[in-house]
């Protein structure tokens, strides 16, 4: 870190100027100097601390641990999974497994709240407090822009408060491990989210350049769902109520942030459970636990009934893993390059 620079003008000139903002969101709130706008963290004045939480929060500022090796971190099982209710699948991104989940945890009182994404009535995405079950299901749903999810954790709490669950990004976890640490360090009461639910994530693209996207292709009416689906696709869909279009995922690549691809953790690392498509198995998720608290959720959910499980072939496996390893060696190649 140059000393010359405080935290802000580091994190303005190494990260927001050099488009590896990811617009995870824990910069956000903590101070009037940072806020958020179609889609981008934007500093509207310069901030007299010398030493803020904003880059020690900031996921692109701390080391990568994530490009340590090509392997997909730490896996106590792999499942193949979704809830057995239909309009929560049909409402959800693909088998609804993330919102089952959470609603599960808010029902057993493990969490109070849940720190999701929602969408406003403008189309942009945000991040929400959400206590109840209409609520959760509101925010059912991948996005694929960044929402600035993790300003609503803001300020930082320095007394006890309710449990939370954060769904979010793989950036969005590894800066809440970093605002983890920080607390403990600093001797603060910080660390109020208990179960952290982790999406498999390549790219995310800043709302003002969805928006453009959809201008140039004729979209006006609100989207219901947009869609990536598994290689070899090479498509973006995008759902509204009367039509389905797909973009090509070569007219979008130039448009991810510099940040996302220097990004070698594709699959939530750092979460308790992580969750992404299952290849080649329409409706269903994939489903890597992680963590001693994620394996007790997920226990309880099968004991429940609250989701569908059936092993992950090895297949799905090997793919993943080579998807995995393939994203750490392009990061590895822009970091170091």
């Amino acid at each position: 870190m140059n000393s010359n620079l405080n935290s802000q003008e580091q994190l303005i000139r190494d990260v927001l100027e050099k488009d590896r903002c990811s617009a995870c969101g824990a910069c956000i709130g903590l101070c009037p100097y940072f806020t958020f706008f179609e889609g981008k963290v934007v500093a509207l004045d310069q901030c007299s601390l010398n030493v803020g939480r904003c880059s020690r929060f900031c996921p692109h500022l701390q080391p990568n641990a994530s490009l340590a090796e090509n392997e997909p971190g730490r896996v106590l099982e792999r499942w193949m999974t979704r809830s057995p209710v239909p309009g929560l699948r049909k409402k959800s991104q693909y088998g609804g497994t993330v919102t089952a989940l959470i609603l599960l945890a808010l029902e057993l009182d493990w969490i109070q709240e849940a720190v999701l994404t929602g969408v406003r009535q403008t189309g942009e995405p945000e991040g929400r407090l959400c206590r109840t079950r209409s609520e959760v299901l509101a925010c059912a749903g991948s996005k694929y822009s960044g929402a600035g999810t993790l300003s609503v954790l803001q300020p930082l709490p320095e007394t006890g408060g309710a449990l939370r669950g954060v769904v979010g990004t793989p950036c969005q976890i590894t800066a809440l491990d970093n605002i983890r640490s920080y607390g403990l360090e600093q001797g603060l009461f910080a660390d109020t989210v208990s179960l952290k639910i982790g999406l498999f994530c390549t790219w995310s693209l800043p709302q003002g350049r969805v928006r453009q996207v959809l201008l140039e292709k004729g979209i006006r009416d609100p989207v219901l769902k947009y869609d990536v689906p598994p290689p070899p696709a090479e498509e973006f869909l995008i759902r509204t109520r009367r039509k389905q279009f797909s973009v090509p995922l070569a007219e979008l690549r130039s448009l991810v942030p510099r940040g996302c691809q220097a990004c070698g953790d594709m699959t939530a690392e750092a979460a308790d459970i992580a969750v992404g498509s299952a290849e080649g198995v329409p409706g269903w998720n994939t489903v890597l636990i992680r963590t001693e608290r994620g394996r007790n959720l997920f226990r309880e959910a099968r004991e429940k009934k609250a989701l569908q499980v059936k092993p992950l072939p090895e297949a799905n496996w090997e793919h993943l893993r080579t998807a995995v390893a393939n994203k750490k060696k392009r990061a590895r190649t822009l970091v170091e390059g």
